[in-house]
């Protein structure tokens, strides 16, 4: 490692360890007021910022975590319901997570830290956000297709479910996305 890459990770080292005591200070405050969106909203901010400042340094493991966890601020913040206590622990978790890795990572630029549990409940955390009931239960007075949950989850009108929930370079064409030379007649 060259002066330069050094200094850049050891300034980025400091600034990643500000971010993580202000992102503890945000977590508190979601304790108290858990409706609060600009507290997501700056979370969401830092969890950005340290994944990308962390992936161009070079730290890999810190860049997928954070980017894990911004998953999990992004959809808190989407979703405009309060965060429930368990959700803030594993926010705690995370920065606690967060502030050993930082720390470790002073001491030993080629620290690489244990994520994989954490992790995980963060993916299962993202998880419980998104799943969407199949059926309506016997006892509901409306079908599934016509309940408020369901117009927060189901995909618009006039796109096709792989073109609303898949990455672009997931998502399947359609006859109608696809250029006229590669359509087919229908």
């Amino acid at each position: 490692m060259d002066d330069f890459e050094a200094e850049l990770k050891k300034i980025f080292l400091e600034e990643a360890e500000q971010g993580v005591a202000e992102a503890e200070r945000y977590f508190l405050e979601l304790d108290r007021n858990p409706g609060d969106r600009a507290v997501l909203e700056g979370l969401f901010r830092i969890a950005h910022n340290l994944k990308g400042s962390s992936g161009a340094c070079g730290f890999r493991n810190l860049s997928l975590f954070t980017h894990e966890l911004e998953s999990l601020l992004f959809s808190l913040k989407s979703k405009g319901q309060p965060v429930n206590i368990a959700t803030v622990n594993l926010l705690l978790r995370c920065n606690d997570f967060l502030l050993q890795t930082v720390l470790a990572l002073k001491n030993n630029p080629e620290f690489k830290g244990d994520d994989d549990q954490l992790l995980g409940e963060i993916k299962k955390a993202i998880q419980r956000r998104v799943e969407v009931p199949e059926v309506a239960t016997e006892n509901s007075s409306s079908s599934f297709q016509e309940s408020s949950l369901a117009q927060e989850f189901l995909p618009a009108e006039e796109a096709t479910p792989a073109q609303e929930f898949l990455p672009a370079e997931e998502a399947t064409p359609t006859q109608e996305s696809l250029p006229a030379e590669e359509a087919t007649p229908t």
